[in-house]
Order: C-alpha cells, then sequence, then structure tokens
C-alpha cells in the first residue's frame, strides 16, 4: 500500500493500479485499498474500476458523503442516469448541508427532467417509472461488473411488475448465459421473441446459447433471421457480430464491417471497441495479421483498460509457434463456473490418481453433468483464449 501510494504521489497511476488491484484481490474490501484504488482508477481514466471500487466502499463506508456522492458520479459518467439520480437524491436526503449538495441538487434535478422526457408519457407514477429506471441500470452495472446472482435478482423483481420489459428480459438472458444456464437463457430470448421477433438482441443471444448447446443447425438458421433483421437497436452491429463471432463465421463478421463502415457506424451506440474487436479477430483469422493488430490498437486508444484485445496483442507478439490467438471471447463465456467447477473437481481428482481407469471415470463425470462439451469442445479448443490450456490438457488426457 505505501508503495501504491508513493507512485500515485509520483504521478504513475498505472503501476499503482496494478498493484492495488493484486491487493484488492488477494483481501477484497478492505477500505484503505479500495480508497487508494478509486484514487489509481480515476488519475488512469478507468471509469468501470473506478465505479466499482467505490460501489464497494459505499458498501462498507455507510457514513462516507464522498463515496455516496462520488458513486452517484461514477454512474453519471457511465450513462446510468437512474441509478445516478437515486444515488445524488440518497445523497441530498442524508447530508443536506454537505458543501456539494447545491451541484448535487442541480445535477439531480437535470437528470431527473431528462429521464422522464425520455421515458415518455407513463401509466404510472413519475416515482415509480424513476425507480424502473433506477432498477434497470442497476441490472446492467451487475451484468457489466460480473455480479450474476445479484443482477438475476434484480432483473427478476422488476420483471415481476413488467414481465414483458424487453431489455431487462434479454439482460436476463445474459445472466443465465453467464451462470451456465443456458436452457433458461433459451427459453427467455424465445419469449421475447414472441413480443418481438425481430428484436436484434434475442436474436443475437439465442444463436450463441443454441451455438453452446450444440445445436449447430438451428443456431445457423437464427444467425440469418439475425443478420436480415432491420429491427433498429443499440449496439446492433456489436450484437450481429457477437453472434458470428461464436459460431467462428469470420467472413461473416467481415462483411459486417464493410456494411458498418458504408453506413458511417462505427461509433457509439450502433458499435464500438467490442465490435472492433470481433473485426480484428475475423482479420487474424484470415491472415490479415497487421490489419488484426492495428485495429486492436485503434481498440485501446479508445478502451485503455479492454482485456480481452490488450491481451490478443500481447499474444501477437510471441513468436508464431508460442501464439494461443487470436479469440474473441474469454474462457467464461465458453465455459461458465458452474460447468468449470465441474472440470476442476475432475481435475482434481486425476492430480491424485493417474490411471487409465480414474481419467475415464473423470471424463464420464463430466460429460454426464455436460454433454453439450462433446459438440462444443473442438470450437472452443480452435477459438478460445490462454485459459482454455488447462482444459485442453485435460481434454487429451480425457479423449
Amino acid at each position: 500500500m505505501a508503495e501504491a501510494d508513493r507512485l500515485l504521489d509520483r504521478q504513475k497511476p498505472m503501476r499503482a493500479r496494478q498493484i492495488l488491484q493484486e491487493l484488492d484481490r488477494q483481501r477484497p474490501n478492505q477500505p484503505p485499498i479500495l480508497r487508494l484504488l478509486i484514487n489509481a482508477c480515476y488519475d488512469t481514466k478507468d471509469m468501470r474500476g473506478y465505479e466499482w471500487a467505490i460501489y464497494r466502499l459505499n458498501r462498507l463506508e455507510r457514513n462516507d458523503p464522498d463515496a455516496t456522492v462520488g458513486l452517484a458520479g461514477a454512474h453519471l459518467a457511465l450513462t446510468r442516469p437512474g441509478l445516478a439520480l437515486r444515488t445524488f437524491e440518497y445523497f441530498l436526503k442524508r447530508w443536506p448541508g454537505h458543501p456539494r449538495s447545491a451541484d448535487a441538487h442541480q445535477t439531480a434535478v437535470k437528470l431527473r427532467a431528462a429521464l422522464l422526457k425520455e421515458i415518455g408519457e407513463i401509466d404510472q407514477s413519475e416515482e415509480e417509472a424513476i425507480e424502473m429506471a433506477a432498477q434497470h441500470d442497476e441490472v446492467r452495472f451487475f451484468l457489466e461488473h460480473g455480479q450474476f446472482q445479484q443482477g438475476k435478482q434484480v432483473a427478476e423483481k422488476l420483471l415481476k411488475r413488467h414481465p414483458n420489459f424487453i431489455p431487462v428480459l434479454n439482460n436476463l438472458t445474459q445472466f443465465h448465459h453467464r451462470e451456465g444456464e443456458w436452457q433458461a437463457g433459451i427459453a427467455v430470448s424465445r419469449r421475447v421473441l414472441k413480443i418481438e421477433p425481430e428484436n436484434i438482441h434475442a436474436l443475437s443471444n439465442l444463436t450463441r446459447l443454441l451455438f453452446l448447446t450444440g445445436d449447430f443447425e438451428a443456431a445457423q438458421a437464427m444467425s440469418q433471421r439475425l443478420i436480415a433483421s432491420q429491427e433498429p437497436a443499440l449496439e446492433r452491429w456489436t450484437k450481429i457480430a457477437e453472434a458470428l463471432s461464436m459460431m467462428g463465421d469470420d467472413a461473416g463478421v467481415l462483411a459486417l464491417y464493410e456494411r458498418a463502415e458504408q453506413a458511417g457506424e462505427l461509433e457509439p451506440p450502433n458499435a464500438g471497441p467490442l465490435f472492433l474487436h470481433f473485426v480484428a479477430v475475423a482479420l487474424a483469422n484470415t491472415g490479415q495479421v497487421e490489419k488484426a493488430r492495428l485495429l486492436w490498437q485503434q481498440v485501446l486508444q479508445q478502451e485503455p483498460f479492454f482485456d480481452l484485445s490488450r491481451n490478443n496483442l500481447e499474444d501477437l507478439s510471441r513468436p508464431p509457434g508460442e501464439r494461443n490467438g487470436p479469440w474473441a471471447f474469454d474462457f467464461a463465456s465458453w465455459v461458465p463456473r458452474k460447468m468449470s467447477n465441474a472440470m476442476i473437481v475432475a481435475l482434481s481428482g486425476l492430480a491424485k490418481h493417474k490411471s487409465e481407469r480414474s481419467v475415464e471415470t473423470a471424463a464420464r463425470k463430466v460429460l454426464q453433468q455436460h454433454p453439450e462439451l462433446i459438440a462444443l469442445s473442438p470450437h472452443m479448443l480452435a477459438r478460445g483464449d490462454a485459459d482454455t490450456l488447462q482444459y485442453r490438457n485435460a481434454h487429451h488426457g480425457m479423449g
């Protein structure tokens, strides 16, 4: 901590951030570490890291007004207006005489007016509409920060009152995906498509989940519906590319890039860094390595802490025979926590017993629990990241 503090004083926040992230991993949710990490993230313009660190500090230090108003500012910077308004108004109610209360009040008034204008005519009270917006932002917050159980609980609570809230249904599908509840995610996506048959997000989510469950023919058919859909959507090109990348359709991703470029839609809200990352992977897979390198560098100029692109660039710097890339997704996108935990248990058994019978027993146990691995493994091994190496070794041993 002392070293990180010195680095911050010497205006070397990047190195300080690395030290503090490791400390936070070893000793999570310690206020002194979090306070320094908040400063390091702010100085390096890592707003997502800042938001997550100050959120946790706020949970631990309920009587700290600066942590509360700082959290409100982080939500606002990351375009979560409902959640920002809720937090600003809590701050004003709790600490009305705080030196920052005047500025917070002005921001809250503007936020409330903007939210109500965006919501438009409603069949509920103003407060209910504001709370609905805040809960939707909360769902997105938990999804982006990998808190899937908490996010799923908020989503399900919101859907009890608004069962056809399409964006939240699509987010719920994402939670099911990340938790390994693929059939539940498929059911939610089909539910959305009954309401909006051309919904881009639902078509993309369903394509990926069908592919992950080994139903490749259905996934291919769904991807064609996705490509053909003219439904307007935020992150339109990104969501289409996400599905095609999962299926290994590099030609489809590159054709999509040409369409987006011709339409002048390579920036948010239609595309952005994640879309460019998918395109870079497709370029590298088709032998256009230098173009891929330039595109990954462009991604990092826009999002300096985009780990997928950074890791691919680092992999590209290795000699050709030592590379694992390129890869579009992290290991957790292919193998969620529940599935990987089953694999870890099996691997730990193999470490103790290396006989042919024990290998076969471990393999059968994993495949009985997750039969989709049989069809999925070749695709994952061909396009997975460096973390698939352990799985690859186990796969060869179990084969």
